[in-house]
């Protein structure tokens, strides 16, 4: 038979019940108690059966994080910053990519389900997802991040999308951009919904006519963006500027203007959205709007557990929307005249 918190206990010289207290991570345990009862389960070499523990607290202590692209910077930046918020509060991340892909997503929500996970974080999620929405309903601990379910129930940490493209899209009017593109994802994505109202909004307020054929909004991948900035530029009168949805589909508009040997800014300048690290190197330079990751990340995950520890019925569902931030580079140039 192996050792148990009961031969700890009694080595320790205290009870049973601070040696749980230790191994859950309480901190109604003294320092030099703590100290104590960890240089004895070093010294017998006991291992907590973790298994039985979360059976008995009903708790696994692991969270669930599903993201449509893991190669896109801005899910990895972000990712980072929530498997850190969670460690920091005593928490695994179990990490799934999707591949945009519906049923992909659907497999690994069983998949965390069967690994009995607290809480679900979701980093991409379509407007109506029958699935998702089931799991919502039921009262299972979930959070979205980035984008967000219309499901009024559904908890969210996202940025202001609609402010977010207005500082892009007054930004280069204020240069003198009249003829300005833009290139995103499908309307049954939230924040490509919504980056696109704030895209046409800004156009009407400062008196400027929306033309649908500098409106390119089919895919968020990036060798859409490429295509769609090929098909912008061979217009009879193609845009001077053009706002991207996210930061790695302005880095394959940036290409497809290289590769047509134009220049950045001068014949068309370039917003894109995210802020991710590299856009800001020397050598891209990329004017863009910038998301507060790490904030994201930490709400997401202090919201979630909350909703565990409360349980989801208790908890008011979190609508937190937060302020971006313009972050002026290289791709957008001094004031034109168009």
């Amino acid at each position: 038979m192996g050792l148990t918190t009961k031969d700890v206990a009694k080595k320790a010289g205290v009870s049973q019940a601070t040696v749980s207290r230790v191994l859950n991570g309480h901190h109604y345990v003294n320092v030099e108690t703590k100290e104590k009862v960890l240089k004895i389960i070093k010294e017998l070499g006991y291992q907590p059966n973790h298994i039985a523990r979360s059976m008995a607290l009903q708790k696994t202590n692991a969270l669930g994080l599903i993201v449509s692209d893991i190669v896109n910077p801005f899910y990895s930046e972000i990712a980072k910053n929530i498997i850190d918020e969670a460690k920091r509060l005593g928490y695994e991340i179990i990490l799934c990519n999707t591949d945009h892909d519906p049923e992909v997503q659907n497999f690994y929500i069983e998949f965390l389900k069967q690994r009995r996970v607290d809480g679900i974080i979701f980093a991409s999620v379509k407007l109506k997802d029958k699935e998702v929405e089931r799991l919502v309903t039921a009262n299972f601990p979930c959070i979205f991040i980035n984008s967000r379910l219309k499901l009024k129930k559904a908890s969210f940490v996202v940025t202001d999308n609609k402010k977010g493209a207005k500082l892009a899209i007054n930004h280069f009017i204020d240069l003198g951009h009249k003829r300005i593109g833009f290139i995103s994802g499908p309307s049954t994505i939230s924040t490509a919904q919504e980056r696109l109202e704030g895209y046409k909004e800004a156009l009407l307020a400062k008196g400027l006519a929306i033309d649908d054929n500098y409106i390119k909004d089919q895919s968020f991948n990036p060798k859409y963006a490429y295509q769609a900035t090929r098909e912008l530029l061979n217009m009879p009168v193609p845009p001077t500027a053009i706002f991207v949805a996210n930061d790695v589909m302005a880095f394959k508009v940036m290409e497809a203007l290289l590769d047509l040997d134009l220049d950045i800014p001068g014949d068309v300048a370039i917003i894109g959205y995210d802020d991710v690290v590299m856009s800001g190197h020397k050598r891209i330079g990329l004017t863009t709007v910038a998301q507060d990751k790490s904030r994201i990340g930490r709400l997401a995950v202090e919201g979630l557990i909350q909703m565990i520890d409360k349980g989801p019925e208790n908890v008011k569902p979190m609508h937190t929307m937060l302020e971006p931030k313009l972050i002026i580079r290289d791709t957008c140039g001094s004031k034109v005249y168009c």
